[in-house]
């Protein structure tokens, strides 16, 4: 929670609807954005970024390089789908001093690394 607390500090949630509002819950006034394919959670207004990883160029473009913090849930993710999660994190993340989460309930962390890197080139 301390990487997020800085006035600065903004938080991407991609996938994880359950963190959003587990973070909103602690901390009413962090900047947190939720990136969700699920348009269920519009309910969240000016929080909610509808997201599909097939189409990473419909997402606004203000929100390109703008978090610090970086959270992604892998559950059970294709190749495909990996290497376009890690264009997402890329597109998302500040360009320094950032950081990346990544839920890996499902023994695809490897993966998942391997694809960050090639979305990093």
């Amino acid at each position: 929670m301390a990487l997020c607390s800085s006035a600065s500090s903004r938080v991407a949630c991609v996938a994880c609807p359950a963190l959003y509002a587990y973070l909103k819950k602690i901390e009413p006034n962090i900047s947190v954005q939720l990136l969700e394919y699920e348009k269920r959670f519009e309910r969240y207004d000016g929080d909610f970024t509808f997201y599909d990883y097939n189409q990473l160029e419909d997402l606004p473009l203000e929100l390109k390089h703008n978090f610090q913090v970086v959270v992604a849930d892998l559950l059970y993710l294709s190749k495909e789908c990996l290497e376009k999660v890690a264009h997402t994190i890329s597109f998302l993340s500040s360009p320094k001093d950032f950081y990346i989460a990544i839920a890996d309930r499902s023994g695809t962390a490897r993966q998942s690394f391997k694809a960050l890197e090639i979305a990093s080139l």
